[in-house]
């Protein structure tokens, strides 16, 4: 081989090495963006986002605008378990079933920025050969975390012949099922509206609770003493003197 060709050929060897990095580098990142797109396709796997309609919806819809669910269980239901749904009611929405928070976040809102109404069914239940106010709502079965943000929040009234029957430790629309669960609930931008004659507390006694409130309208009676059944004070109390509380409520 000749000194000419030897040279050309460590010419060509060493092009070969310089342009080695710059095809290293194109790899590496074709890779990453085959990670980073798989990983947002698991991520979105975990993300549901549906409308509910409680006055047209159908269970068997899809959920969207157009075609959208009738109840909040059924969107709850689509979503994997652990992840995170976003429920857009198109109209007010009346809770006659109860809906099962077991794990993952659900964020339940209005589909516009009018404040839809969300109220929950008055029943009743026996215990023993006792007969009891129940309330239509959340159970808390889990460690899920239930936001509420941009609606009307009616509790139930006390009157005619609901004012017969006592109440007990599942009367409050939002309950747990005792002792594997937290309730973790979060209030924004909404309207609450306790009337002066009020079934029940917001949340069931006893338990672990963690309750976040921000920019919320009272628009009916205080809530003090009325967020959960085991405050003895109608008045309210400093959170801290509450055991198993966690909030930034100034009077509980």
């Amino acid at each position: 081989m000749s000194l000419e060709t030897s040279i050309a050929a460590l010419t060509t060897q060493a092009g070969l090495l310089l342009d080695l990095p710059s095809a290293v580098a194109n790899t590496a990142t074709a890779k990453i963006a085959l990670i980073g797109a798989e990983y947002q396709a698991r991520l979105s796997a975990f993300r549901l986002s549906a409308y509910v309609d409680q006055n047209v919806g159908l269970d068997t819809n899809p959920g969207t605008i157009e075609l959208p669910l009738k109840t909040i269980n059924r969107a709850i239901a689509m979503t994997p378990p652990g992840g995170f749904t976003t429920i857009y009611l198109v109209n007010s929405y009346h809770i006659t079933e109860t809906i099962e928070m077991v794990s993952g976040v659900v964020l339940i809102t209005s589909a516009t920025s009018f404040r839809h109404t969300l109220s929950f069914d008055r029943r009743s239940r026996m215990l023993g050969a006792t007969e009891y106010r129940d309330t239509r709502g959340f159970l808390f079965k889990g460690s899920a975390s239930l936001f509420l943000r941009g609606l009307d929040i009616q509790m139930p009234i006390l009157d005619g012949i609901w004012t017969l029957l006592p109440a007990s430790n599942f009367t409050p629309p939002i309950k747990y099922d005792w002792p594997a669960s937290t309730i973790n609930i979060h209030l924004v931008e909404c309207n609450l509206n306790r009337p002066a004659a009020c079934y029940s507390a917001l949340i069931s006694p006893n338990g672990l609770k963690q309750i976040a409130v921000s920019s919320v309208t009272m628009t009916g009676q205080s809530m003090s003493g009325w967020w959960s059944a085991d405050q003895p004070n109608t008045a309210g109390v400093a959170p801290h003197t509450v055991a198993d509380l966690q909030t930034n409520l100034t009077l509980f």
